[in-house]
This record gives structure tokens, sequence and C-alpha cells, in this order.
């Protein structure tokens, strides 16, 4: 017998990355979307294409009230979004929100309360974990192949939102500040964070180095930026840029451990290096094909919310994201 379909809300449709998690989402042909909102008129009728049965809310409490939906995404700004996110964990629906969970560590620390204290799930979604060469390093990483990990690094880089085709309405609010929580350091620095929290845990310290190159004139904020993170016996390095004109270095992570070296190159058809002593120039590795609930965010959420005993993977926890954030708001020395 066909398993009843759940019903989920949309909070937000002015992340781009939302396109491509509600496509995976209907694919799965186990969830049908009922709700949906977003101010911005090209959102709406980019969203009504794609979910024509869905009812457009007037406001966001009522994508996640009274029981109308079993989970929701989350896709606006930022700031909106983790207060929607954290709205809707109070009222016990289940949330999917788009990296960095939040404009603050104040805001990702009370999404986390949220879920905690109502026990609705909270998952975040950095989209670098779907790619097959990242989970493996982490599966070797987290399983000890390496030894002890001194360094984590992950550069993210790209010629700039609209430089790149970011929708009008994404790139409204990546440029402002208070909505964004910063601008390149946020977006992108947040990834190395989360990657470094997952591995390493909480740093000592963080510091970051932001600054405008010149070359993105219209930007308030920073279009370059290096978040390191200082542990007793380790470091990790997130560096972010918006003005990079290639992706010759840009989405790699690397992990370097006593016992070996780990550089995982980005997309699903990235390879997976390994070196060591014995071999220093390094040696693709065998990729496994991700498991069942790991090939994408909608299957792993979907997973997560319909079967017992199937957990969060920690990277994208709110406990990880909460780290990341931390780490971004101690390095930027500004508001939590």
């Amino acid at each position: 017998m066909e398993k009843e379909k759940l019903r989920f809300g949309v909070c937000g449709l002015s992340h781009d990355h939302v396109w491509g998690n509600l496509e995976e989402l209907l694919r799965t042909e186990r969830a049908e979307v009922t709700f949906g909102y977003e101010r911005d008129a090209a959102c709406q009728e980019r969203f009504r294409e794609m979910c024509p049965g869905a009812v457009f809310a007037q406001n966001p409490e009522e994508t996640f009230a009274d029981g109308v939906v079993d989970a929701l995404y989350v896709f606006g700004d930022n700031r909106e979004s983790a207060e929607w996110a954290a709205a809707a964990l109070r009222a016990g629906v289940p949330c999917l929100i788009e990296k960095p969970m939040a404009a603050s560590a104040d805001g990702a620390c009370e999404l986390l309360r949220a879920s905690q204290e109502s026990g609705a799930t909270l998952m975040i979604n950095w989209p670098f974990f779907w790619w097959p060469p990242l989970q493996e390093a982490l599966r070797r990483v987290m399983r000890g192949d390496l030894g002890h990990i001194y360094k984590v690094h992950y550069r993210a880089g790209h010629r700039g939102p609209k430089n790149v085709g970011c929708s009008d309405a994404f790139v409204d609010w990546l440029y402002d500040p208070q909505r964004n929580g910063g601008a390149a350091l946020m977006d992108y620095c947040c990834y190395g964070a989360a990657l470094a929290g997952a591995i390493l845990g909480p740093p000592v310290h963080a510091h970051a180095h932001a600054f405008r190159s010149g070359l993105t004139p219209d930007l308030e904020g920073e279009d370059n930026a290096i978040l390191t993170m200082a542990y007793e016996n380790a470091v990790a390095i997130s560096e972010a840029s918006w003005t990079q004109q290639d992706e010759m270095t840009a989405y790699r992570a690397s992990f370097f451990g006593d016992d070996g070296t780990l550089v995982a190159e980005p997309y699903h058809d990235g390879r997976l290096w390994l070196a060591s002593a014995g071999d220093p120039h390094g040696t693709p590795q065998e990729i496994a094909e991700p498991e069942d609930g790991y090939r994408t965010a909608s299957e792993h959420f979907l997973k997560v919310i319909s079967e017992d005993g199937f957990s969060v993977h920690p990277l994208l926890s709110g406990e990880i994201g909460l780290i990341a954030q931390e780490a971004l708001a101690e390095g930027m020395g500004g508001e939590r």
C-alpha cells in the first residue's frame, strides 16, 4: 500500500537554494507541498508554477500553525529564517533550515533551544555535505584513519552573487549585513566553521580578517575573508571570496592528520586524494556510493522525521551549527 505523503510548508523563498531542494523533495514522491510564504513577487510566481496545489500564506505563521503541515522548509534571509524556524519548532514542527542557521549566534542558540525544548527535529542543510567525496572523507576522518587531526582547511569562492547569477531577491539580503549577518564571511566562511566544528568541536578562540577588495563597489560589507579557529592542539582555517574568477582552488576540503592527509574535491564527480609519508604525492581513493538517506537533503530529512532510530548527521545538527555560528561571531568581534 502506498504510504501517505507528508505535508510540507515552505517559509521563505528568497534563498536560491530552495528551488533545488524543492525539486529533490517532490522527486521523492513521499511529500506534497501544501503551504508557502514569501513577500517577493517573482519568487511567489516561481513557487506557484512548481507547486500549483499549494496554498499561499499571508504570513509566516500560517505555514506551520494548527497542524496544517508535518514539516517545514525555511529558506528566507538568515535573520528572519531563524525567527520563523524557532517559532515553528516551538509549535512542534520539524524544520530544515538552510545554512548557516542564523544571522547571529544568539539566533542560532534560540533555534537550538526551541528544538531541544519541544523535541522537534532541527536540521541545518549544508549543501557540500551531499558531495560523495566529502562524505567519504568525513567517514574516514571520524573513524580515525588519519590519526590525530591537527588541521582542517576549507576554501569557498566565486565571482560574487551578482556575477554568478543569483536572483535579485537573494542578492538583496546577501548584501544586507543585518539580514545576512555579514557578507562573504557569513555566507562562505560558515562552511569551514561547521566542518571544523564537526571534527574538532568548539574552538578555544576564533579570529577573522575580512576586507573589501574594491572589486565589489556596491557592497557594504566584506567580499573576502579568512576565519581561523584555534584549538589546544589543532587549527582550522575557513576562507571566503566573492571575487575569485575561477574555481581552481575553491570548494576543496583538506584534513591533515599525523597518519596522512585527505583532500576532497568538490561536487558529485570530484575525487578524493590520500597522501602519507609513504605516498607523499597522494593517490585517488575509492568513494562509496551514498547510502539510503544520504543522497540529498530532502531524502535525509524525510528519513529522520519518519523513521525511528535514524538521526540527523552530526554535521547537519543544530549543535554543530551553533558551534559554527559562535566561531563566526567571535571571529567578527561583533554581534553574538
